[in-house]
């Protein structure tokens, strides 16, 4: 299955039917249908720490099945968000905790997206730690990364 970024929010409820009231409550208070991004990190991502603090292993199994099946997905869209809102904050440079519990319900695709985010972090986190935080933050809102600090 080919998953594609619009049809990503509807693949996710048919696989965890559990996200629906939440999802309902989200799309009423913003009026309409929310984007992916809300839904995976106002949704998803409180009902997955939810899981891992409970250590729920087959509801884990479950939802990294279906992630498993995202990570797949030929759309960079949909790899991207994976690795943004569920990846980044799980197996990032600076996780730990309850989030590297979920590391072994990881299926093939979503280690490698996995490897490839947490690479990709450190090395930004090695780049650019000299730079204050607020430097860091206009630069991306201005250009997308921020510039090279000066040796």
């Amino acid at each position: 299955m080919n998953l594609t970024y619009e049809l990503v929010v509807s693949y996710l409820l048919a696989q965890v039917p559990a996200l629906q009231p939440e999802y309902d409550r989200l799309a009423k208070q913003e009026g309409e249908a929310p984007s992916p991004y809300l839904v995976f990190g106002d949704v998803l991502a409180p009902y997955l720490r939810r899981l891992l603090t409970a250590d729920d292993s087959e509801s884990l199994t479950h939802l990294f099945g279906a992630v498993e099946e995202l990570a797949r997905s030929e759309d960079p869209k949909v790899r991207n968000l994976v690795a943004i809102e569920i990846l980044e904050p799980l197996v990032g440079p600076k996780a730990g905790g309850p989030g590297r519990r979920a590391v072994p319900f990881f299926g093939a695709a979503t280690t490698v997206l996995a490897n490839e985010i947490n690479s990709h972090m450190t090395e930004l986190d090695r780049r650019y730690s000299s730079l204050p935080l607020l430097t860091k933050i206009r630069w991306i809102l201005k250009i997308g990364s921020p510039p090279r600090p000066r040796p």
